[in-house]
């Protein structure tokens, strides 16, 4: 087993649902990571596994749960969803090899704060995987219901873009010319925390349906492109077309109607960040928003550097 591991954070910039039925997806990894260590406790039979979570250069936990071995699995009622992430993430590790598995402590380290999103749930899923020498990607879908594409940005350095279909095998790392678009970029938390599990959960959606081609082939546009003006248009289609999957309003067009420029929703609708672009200098794009009483955004540089 490997005692100290680490991955890195993603945000979904397109695909966001639509590959969920096979579609693609491109994905950034990013600068902010998830440390994990294991500490065996071969010497005590004491049956736990103890997690404790830290952020920053924190001392004290902000999150701490203490599973017995004999009852993974079976989540006690009123339990956090974290607690019931990790309960259901670790009874998967020993349904995989039980051989593996053992007492011991779980030790998370962020170098960020988890209240601005960015999500957890695939780097831990990537760390506990590599702590355990179990294969990711079987550990994912026994553990979540998602698409992969978190997790895929996890094999990859903060900056390098990914495609992505529901299948690990398709991952690759892509170079699209988008230079010139991310320097007039703008990734905005706007605050409010979506489950990507519920939203999930609640789409009602035929993966046969056209929409997922004419995504596909927005993404495909959108690689040959490298200014603005031809970016911003394909964003909005973009948009749209996710709209008529999920049954949400466009945020464009719902908060920031008078925006001079493309804005996007990045991983579940309604949830923490979007991703504003425009002709305008960046400084005047952050003008815009703290007028709104949006304060806390990145630029590109910021989230990968």
């Amino acid at each position: 087993m490997r005692n100290l591991v680490r991955s890195y954070a993603k945000l979904i910039l397109f695909g966001e649902y639509s590959v969920l039925y096979g579609g693609k997806a491109v994905v950034l990894p990013l600068k902010f990571w998830q440390e994990s260590l294991w500490n065996p406790h071969e010497e005590i039979d004491d049956k736990k596994i103890k997690i404790s979570s830290f952020q920053m250069n924190e001392k004290k936990p902000f999150f701490e749960l203490t599973i017995s071995l004999e009852t993974l699995g079976r989540s006690q009622p009123g339990s956090s969803s974290s607690q019931v992430f990790f309960n259901d993430l670790l009874y998967a590790v020993k349904k995989l090899d039980q051989s593996k598995f053992g007492a011991g402590e779980i030790v998370n380290r962020f170098n960020f704060h988890l209240k601005y999103g960015f999500g957890s749930s695939s780097t831990s899923i990537k760390n506990i995987s590599s702590l355990f020498n179990i294969d990711p990607w079987k550990l994912y879908f026994s553990a979540v219901n998602g698409s992969g594409a978190d997790l895929a940005a996890t094999f990859f350095s903060p900056g390098n873009i990914v495609l992505y279909t529901k299948d690990p095998l398709t991952m690759k790392q892509v170079t699209p010319q988008w230079d010139d678009i991310f320097e007039k970029s703008l990734f905005i938390y706007l605050g409010s925390k979506v489950s990507s599990k519920k939203e999930i959960d609640h789409l009602n959606f035929n993966s046969e349906n056209k929409l997922i081609s004419q995504i596909d082939n927005i993404i495909h546009q959108l690689f040959s492109v490298n200014s603005i003006d031809k970016f911003i248009p394909l964003l909005k289609k973009h948009e749209q077309l996710i709209s008529l999957i999920n049954g949400q309003e466009v945020i464009q067009e719902k908060l920031f109607s008078d925006f001079p420029g493309g804005i996007k929703s990045l991983g579940a609708w309604g949830g923490d960040y979007i991703w504003a672009i425009s002709e305008k200098d960046l400084e005047d794009i952050k003008t815009y928003f703290k007028n709104k009483n949006y304060n806390q955004f990145y630029s590109y540089q910021e989230l990968v550097n």
